[in-house]
């Protein structure tokens, strides 16, 4: 049946035949409902222009007034990545309100496919949202509805039973009404241990039956639309961008650290190799290789030296030959296993990078995943951990390794002019200004291009899964380009900035680089008389080798403290609230105390028979929020059948996430004469299947 609706989209290519709508616009309502990041009112809209009377329509026939009441904004709710906060009924419905507003203010008569809408909404409100809206406010569009609820195809002109991949045709001439909907909603009392009865599901005020409060149509969710179009322009793609820009998800920004990297980020990120002797081992090496060229080079030197102004020395002159060729491969030798041990060392530090965010992942609770688009985390583990496992470590082995070459030039040659200290002291302290006013640019604005990237990860991945929604609102598709190409063109100002602040740094780094050759070439003149001309001529060449080496060694420094900032996000992640922490954030300390007094474990010979009891079980899924259920008293003897019953958004999910510790809850569940609270996570959950309602 789907596989028909595809074809009728043009989604699947055909071998024979044709599609012919008669130049009308085709709109489509997915069986998994596309649910945006953003507002209720955003998801409606889908950016279109807002129209009162036809907003308010849409609204009253798709039965959402009811859950409007309820939603602690109304239609300026935030619903999350793929509609997280709501639950399988109002998802649909909210998806079908947008099919319904697009077609109506198409101005003309369109093509409706929907696929199988009622679904996933309970019986009550699929018969209202029948009558109302299928045939009701959409009685003059052509409607293609695919169900396998039959009572459903009561009204339906043509009937295409599939079988076999080929439809059979059945005309209908008189459409017969629409079968009475069975009570099966009814005022239901549940015992409690102590003999008093409570309700499924509690709230501040009372409640009346579903039908009821379906029927009740309160003019807040009106006024709030009136408010909310009150700054809404003309229909122009950049209006429409610019209100459907600000979208927010339900975990808020992604955060930004601000300020200087704390010390211990480089220090956990090279222990996190596993052992601090390997990383000091590695430092020495640094040290000892450009040591041994320093003396491989003076001792040359030295050879020079000695055998032109006293060719009679023979001894020292062969010592410093001989000392030239001993050092210089040893050096060599030593450069190989730097680079190795380095490498090795950076090698183990990413793995146990990667693993340590991996487990905080997996070991949080499921609300991380509720309130975190599916981009956010992409980014850490694809390009933050890219840059740690890929540039981090070489930018790190340049940066060590040009320092050092530029610390031990640097006292070589004031070594053999003493003069110089005089034009290196001031130099020093112009070289750390410039590079602590670009590191301190060039850090934030690294920062900032890490939280240009999720959106652009988030947007594609939520186009990917909504690609045939997305097509069949065809004004959608200007608007949806240009919201893309805003969050690339973030992104883009963030990177082109950081690349100008390096050509800022090379030009300044370059200046001082000249005036620390030029004291160098003067000072050898002054002191002609005292400083040998080869020692003279070791210093030029150093200084020389200064000028590329330190800008290079400060451009590093400072593509080693951005790339920190990825290590950064990583180390947030790994420092994730797992998810025992996260259960039991309710629970006062005198119970956590008597919790932890019990036993932990289950005798190995216990009987697990399936018997349930809840204990005045109540349930938020944000510690500061409202609760979700409340004072919940029943149990559920072995091997009965148990029917939960209730409204779309009433609780029904969330009572099996109290029976699993999915959130945070109060009172006690006891499962087969156990306290679920002593038992670990994992062996409660061992006692249970569970089939969810959105499948894996």
């Amino acid at each position: 049946k789907s596989s028909f609706l595809m074809a009728l989209l043009g989604e699947l290519g055909s071998r024979h035949g044709t599609v012919n709508t008669c130049g009308r616009r085709v709109f489509y309502a997915a069986q998994e409902p596309w649910v945006l990041s953003g507002t209720v009112r955003n998801n409606i809209l889908f950016g279109e222009r807002y129209n009162k009377d036809t907003f308010e329509k849409s609204v009253r026939a798709c039965q959402l007034i009811s859950d409007l009441q309820l939603f602690p904004d109304g239609l300026q709710t935030q619903v999350g990545e793929r509609g997280l906060t709501l639950s399988g009924g109002q998802k649909a419905r909210i998806g079908l309100c947008r099919m319904v507003y697009a077609a109506l203010m198409c101005k003309q008569e369109c093509v409706l496919l929907m696929d199988d809408p009622f679904a996933a909404i309970d019986a009550s409100v699929g018969h209202k949202l029948y009558n109302d809206c299928l045939i009701g406010l959409l009685r003059n569009h052509t409607r293609v509805l695919v169900t396998h609820q039959v009572q459903f195809t009561a009204h339906a002109t043509q009937v295409l039973t599939m079988h076999k991949n080929s439809a059979v045709t059945v005309a209908q001439q008189a459409p017969a009404p629409l079968p009475p909907l069975p009570m099966l909603l009814h005022p239901t009392r549940i015992g409690t241990p102590k003999g008093e009865t409570r309700g499924l599901m509690s709230s501040k005020r009372p409640r009346t039956s579903v039908v009821a409060a379906t029927a009740r149509l309160p003019e807040r969710a009106v006024e709030m639309a009136e408010v909310a179009s009150a700054t809404w322009k003309a229909k122009r793609p950049s209006a429409v961008v610019g209100a459907m820009a600000p979208e927010l998800v339900v975990g808020g920004y992604e955060a930004r650290f601000r300020g200087g990297l704390h010390g211990n980020v480089l220090m956990r990120y090279l222990y996190a190799c596993g052992s601090r002797l390997r990383v000091h081992v590695v430092f020495f090496l640094f040290v000892g290789v450009q040591g041994m060229q320093l003396a491989a080079e003076v001792s040359l030197s030295k050879w020079i030296t000695a055998s032109e102004e006293d060719p009679g020395t023979k001894a020292l002159r062969n010592a410093n030959y001989y000392m030239y060729f001993v050092l210089l491969p040893v050096a060599t030798l030593l450069a190989f296993g730097r680079a190795f041990a380095f490498m090795f060392t950076a090698m183990k530090c990413s793995q146990n990078l990667h693993d340590s965010a991996l487990e905080g992942v997996l070991q949080t609770s499921l609300r991380f995943f509720d309130t975190q688009p599916i981009g956010r985390i992409l980014n850490r583990f694809a390009k933050d951990l890219g840059y740690a496992d890929e540039q981090l470590p070489e930018s790190l082995f340049d940066c060590i390794s040009g320092f050092v070459v530029v610390v031990g030039a640097v006292f070589l040659v004031a070594s053999l002019n003493a003069w110089l200290f005089v034009a290196i002291i001031p130099l020093l302290f112009a070289f750390m200004f410039v590079r602590r006013l670009y590191i301190r640019t060039s850090r934030e604005i690294k920062r900032i291009e890490g939280l240009r990237r999720s959106p652009m990860y988030s947007r594609l991945s939520t186009t990917l899964s909504g690609l045939m929604v997305l097509r069949s609102h065809q004004g959608m598709s200007t608007v949806w380009r240009q919201l893309f190409e805003g969050e690339q063109d973030a992104y883009t100002r963030a990177m082109f900035t950081w690349v100008a602040t390096g050509r800022w740094l090379s030009v300044r780094i370059d200046f001082l680089v000249f005036c620390f050759t030029a004291a160098t070439a003067f000072g050898g003149i002054a002191a002609h008389k005292s400083m040998p001309i080869t020692d003279l001529g070791l210093s030029i060449v150093y200084v020389l080798q200064i000028a590329g080496q330190l800008q290079w060694a400060v451009r590093q420094s400072a593509e080693v403290e951005n790339h920190m900032t990825s290590c950064e996000r990583i180390f947030e992640y790994a420092n994730l609230t797992d998810e025992t922490t996260y259960v039991d954030a309710l629970i006062n300390i005198e119970d956590d105390d008597l919790n932890k007094s019990g036993s932990n474990s289950t005798p190995k010979n216990a009987v697990v028979d399936g018997a349930i009891e809840l204990r005045d079980l109540s349930l938020k899924y944000e510690v500061n929020g409202d609760y979700v259920l409340k004072n919940i008293c029943v149990s559920f003897q072995a091997g009965e059948k148990i029917g939960v019953v209730g409204r779309t958004g009433s609780g029904k999910s969330s009572l099996l996430s109290g029976l699993l510790r999915l959130a945070p809850t109060t009172g006690e569940v006891w499962v087969s004469g156990r306290n679920a609270r002593k038992l670990s996570l994992t062996e409660l959950r061992s006692f249970m299947a569970i089939i969810p309602q959105d499948p894996v």
